[in-house]
């Protein structure tokens, strides 16, 4: 790219930031007056408060749980969910669009916004949690099954 190109994609960006900065209220003056209160909550991270350590291993392994059995269902659901929506399995487009429409739609949602809806369901707990992960690997995996599925060439020899 020619210099005059590259001063222009810069006054862009700075134009955009500047957009940006004013529409969000962003304040430098406000940020500077901010260092003193970073500072004092830094200040009371150190030394760190080791009487919480029983309580966020506790967090931890429950954390660890979620995950390995959220992990686990949504791939045994993935298998469930791949067959309905490979066009070479399931002939019925109206079914397997409505499948692949959800398996879209959850995919695209991150898995806090999709527990966070779940919480409306099932209420707080691991419960919801798990629920939350299985469905998002469950939509993850059944992507890449039936696409996969779907570019793969079948040949006979």
């Amino acid at each position: 790219m020619s210099r005059r190109t590259n001063l222009l994609v810069l006054v862009l960006i700075g134009l955009c930031t500047v957009w940006c900065a004013l529409g969000t209220g962003f304040s430098v003056i406000d940020l500077v007056h901010g260092i003193g209160a970073m500072a004092s909550l830094i200040g009371a991270m150190v030394p760190p408060d080791v009487t919480l350590a029983s309580r966020a291993a506790a967090a931890l392994v429950s954390t660890a749980r979620m995950t390995l059995v959220g992990t686990v269902a949504g791939a045994l659901a993935a298998q469930l969910l791949i067959p309905i929506a490979d066009i070479f399995v399931n002939s019925s487009a109206m079914l397997r669009s409505a499948v692949r429409l959800f398996i879209h739609i959850v995919r695209c949602t991150p898995t806090l916004i999709l527990a966070l809806l779940l919480t409306f369901v099932f209420g707080l707990g691991e419960f919801t949690g798990t629920a939350a992960i299985a469905i998002s690997t469950a939509a993850i995996l059944s992507r890449l099954g039936f696409e996969d599925s779907a570019n793969s060439r079948l040949e006979t020899t």
